[in-house]
């Protein structure tokens, strides 16, 4: 077998590889994600969750939300977060209306993400 057909084996069999580990990872997460609240927006179609990734004793205290439908399960791979920040936090949420959400953030620990939109919704914040 020739060295430039060894080396085109020798990646696909590494991406194949990387593949797997990655839908391994995705599939077997060894996070836990706890749900800490779930508020719906006034027309009961969405909701903020508030909740925390658990990762381990590596892995620090955090405190994030995400936008999800009400019918719907919430999964952070889903349902990616547009807010994080460190520490165990209480955080108030208020829906102004169908599609604005307020978010006061409470003094402390470091900010991660603050995105001012979360699928259809915007997010506004108050520190």
């Amino acid at each position: 077998m020739s060295l430039k057909r060894i080396a085109i084996v020798g990646a696909v069999a590494g991406v194949a590889a990387a593949g797997f580990l990655a839908y391994d990872a995705y599939i077997f997460d060894p996070c836990e994600i706890v749900v800490h609240q779930s508020i719906p927006s006034p027309d009961r179609k969405k909701r903020v969750i508030i909740f925390e990734t658990k990762c381990g004793a590596t892995v620090g205290f955090n405190t994030q939300a995400s936008v999800a439908s009400v019918s719907g399960g919430f999964s952070p791979h889903g349902n990616p977060s547009f807010f994080s920040m460190n520490g165990q936090r209480q955080l108030t949420v208020e829906w102004k209306d169908d599609k604005v959400v307020t978010v006061a953030i409470p003094p402390g620990d470091k900010v991660y993400r603050k995105d001012t939109q979360a699928d259809d919704v915007s997010v506004e914040y108050r520190d």
